[in-house]
């Protein structure tokens, strides 16, 4: 708990800081409801800065100048107000100021809190994230703090002994978050990315919603059912099977760059807030990196389809903005241009077949189940649920009637992200069928995996649900007032309030049917099989923390028996690291699989007792449960009989060998 807490601070301070930075009113309330991508700006800031001025590098020194320049932006907003006039010192930290009315606050705090049981309910009782990936971000975490750099390039290694780079390029951002919170809190890195995987990144998600909603002119409680919706429509908590936690926090961070530049672009403040939106790009940017480009988009959006907006002032906030993504990550720019190169030429999952993509992207009903699993194309079984078949019928006719946005103005909000949505459609079905240079090129981006892709815009299903569900009764409305029927003013008073009524009725069915077994069973059993469960992981792990000679690693299947988190966690030192982007070049890591084939006694395994030694080998590890859908690289039975391991521990289904004299015997003929 105490991990979690320092989790939320760091998250939350460094950027609420910079709301301090604008006058008291509506701004700094705005500013404040998306401090969690300033806080990972400020990260991305000294990441970027630090190793390029020679100054130490590590999770302190970054989290030092993160406060230094919060402090510094305030201290000269202050100075610069006082010079021109403006508010008196105590009006600038007055946070009562144009506070949101009680009305907002219930709207906003209903939703945030409704997501957070979700979060807590998927996620109690696991004492690390669920998913491959999630072992690959904990492994980055724990180099950051052993290593004392953020640099991705000394972090980005193919094991412990011996480690060679991986990568050039890496957004790490979020991961030296949670190496300050574990640094901090003396607690788990697994405690902090849960914390930010069930409640932080979640909670930030539908708050940027909901304020976005409300800038953008929806009423109170049809941006609250929007902020709702988003929860169990869309692949929030879908994105966490693969563990990739960025992957899941990202598209809110997006959400909550818009929020900043629609700020600024209303606001009299237009160059101040929209150099804090260049901050909260910077935190995109360095958190996972193309998810800026749905931030660019919605953008470009609102500008196009909302009225309203100051030429001038659109131009001054985008400048801003760009001025100081820039300078925030400035000496990461050439870095940043060159990951292309380390991105794998992935080709169309369905080359020429547009009419596929186009049942993939939008006809497929799998796309628009609760939670939205599991992913289209994989089966059709949860649409023989009751409950889920429910859901679709309350969800699919009001994303048929979102168009309708254009038609009405009271929808205008919704305008943007309908557009967002429909160019991103386009882009995933080209990409998904195209081999041209140019689908390649943009599907590069996200490594041409279109789950990605989809969980870029995973807002926009909730979204415009919800703004279906108002057409719909507007609709009604205008036809019952054609008609003739309840004219008078007693009864047509309340008229405006009817379709966020609507909105709150479907929104509470889904939410209601998304905490039925039948709809929430599938997802979090999936989940827990990507978890490791039960004391004897940690137990192994503090068995071989304890027994583990100095400059000697432990081997294992690499994360398919989600043994990782015993580096992660208790510092157990690895054989297998993080795989070596092609571009890069291998760096000998197909050594460390020959000496893990030949200790494991796989068929054809050639002798490799120099590689062993060359490694520092002590100990292999095998047993546990396996996550889904990974090939085993090793047989069971045949590491029980191996002559070159002999068996020294068990811990439940987890067994510890020993490598003895054979495994380590090397000769002149032997491979390595």
């Amino acid at each position: 708990m105490f991990t979690a807490l320092v989790a939320v601070v760091l998250a939350l301070v460094p950027g609420g800081l910079l709301a301090f930075a604008v006058s008291p009113g509506r701004t700094r309330w705005v500013v404040w409801s998306v401090a969690p991508v300033l806080s990972l700006g400020l990260t991305a800031i000294a990441m970027s800065w630090l190793p390029a001025v020679g100054l130490p590098r590590n999770v302190g020194a970054v989290l030092a100048v993160e406060l230094v320049i919060a402090i510094t932006v305030v201290a000269i907003s202050i100075t610069v107000g006082r010079r021109r006039g403006a508010d008196s010192a105590a009006q600038w930290w007055n946070a009562a100021a144009g506070r949101p009315g009680r009305a907002d606050a219930i709207a906003v705090g209903i939703p945030a809190t409704i997501c957070a049981a979700f979060g807590v309910t998927f996620f109690r009782s696991f004492r690390q994230p669920p998913g491959w990936d999630a072992m690959y971000h904990g492994m980055l975490a724990r180099t950051i703090l052993e290593k004392g750099t953020t640099v991705a390039s000394s972090v980005c290694t193919t094991g412990s002994t011996q480690p060679a780079e991986a990568c050039h390029f890496y957004p790490l951002a979020a991961d030296v978050q949670w190496a300050q919170v574990a640094s901090l809190s003396g607690g788990r890195i697994g405690a902090a990315m849960l914390a930010w995987e069930a409640v932080i990144g979640p909670v930030a998600f539908v708050v940027a919603v909901f304020v976005l909603a409300r800038l953008l002119g929806a009423r109170t409680v049809v941006a609250a059912s929007a902020a709702s919706a988003v929860i169990v429509l869309g692949p929030l908590w879908m994105s966490t099977l693969t563990g990739r936690i960025t992957q899941e926090i990202a598209p809110g961070l997006a959400v909550s760059v818009v929020v900043l530049i629609v700020e600024a672009i209303r606001s009299r403040r237009g160059v101040s807030v929209g150099a804090l939106g260049g901050v909260a790009v910077a935190g995109v940017l360095l958190t996972h990196t193309y998810e800026v480009l749905f931030a660019i988009v919605m953008i470009l959006a609102v500008i196009a389809t909302i009225g309203a907006l100051r030429v001038r002032a659109a131009l001054t906030a985008l400048v801003s903005t760009s001025v100081a993504a820039v300078v925030a990550v400035a000496p990461m720019v050439p870095t940043l241009f060159g990951a292309g190169s380390e991105r794998a030429n992935v080709r169309a999952s369905m080359p020429g077949n547009y009419s596929g993509a186009f049942r993939f992207w939008v006809v497929d009903f799998q796309r628009y189940v609760l939670y939205a699993y599991p992913s289209p194309s994989t089966g059709d079984y949860p649409l023989k649920q009751t409950t889920i078949q429910i859901g679709i019928w309350l969800t699919i006719p009001c994303l048929l009637a979102a168009v309708l946005c254009f038609a009405f103005r009271e929808l205008r909000w919704a305008r943007p992200w309908f557009v967002a949505w429909a160019l991103f459609t386009a882009v995933g079905i080209w990409t998904a069928s195209s081999n041209s240079g140019a689908a390649l090129f943009v599907s590069g981006l996200w490594y041409g995996v279109q789950e990605r892709l989809r969980s870029m815009i995973l807002p926009v299903y909730g979204v415009l649900t919800v703004a279906g569900a108002c057409a719909i009764a507007l609709c009604v409305q205008r036809a019952v007032a054609f008609v003739g029927r309840h004219r008078s003013a007693r009864r047509t008073r309340f008229a405006p309030a009817v379709p966020g009524l609507v909105c709150a009725v479907v929104v509470a069915a889904l939410l209601v049917l998304a905490t039925t077994r039948s709809a929430r069973g599938p997802i979090a059993r999936d989940m827990a099989a990507r978890t490791p469960h039960g004391p004897s992981y940690t137990a192994a792990a503090r068995w071989l923390a304890k027994h583990t000679a100095p400059g000697h690693v432990v081997a294992y299947a690499q994360n398919l028996e989600m043994l990782t988190w015993s580096y992660v966690d208790e510092k157990v030192p690895y054989l297998f690291g993080l795989p070596p982007v092609s571009k890069v070049g291998s760096h000998g890591y197909d050594d460390r699989w020959n000496a893990w084939y030949w200790l494991v006694d796989n068929p054809g395994a050639v002798p490799a007792g120099c590689l062993v030694n060359r490694f520092g080998v002590e100990y292999v590890v095998v047993g546990g449960p396996r996550v889904p859908n990974f090939p085993m690289t090793y047989q069971r039975a045949l590491v029980a009989h191996s002559p070159r391991v002999d068996l020294v521990h068990r811990f439940g289904s987890i067994k510890i060998y020993k490598v003895n004299a054979t495994g380590t015997a090397c000769t002149t003929t032997t491979h390595g």
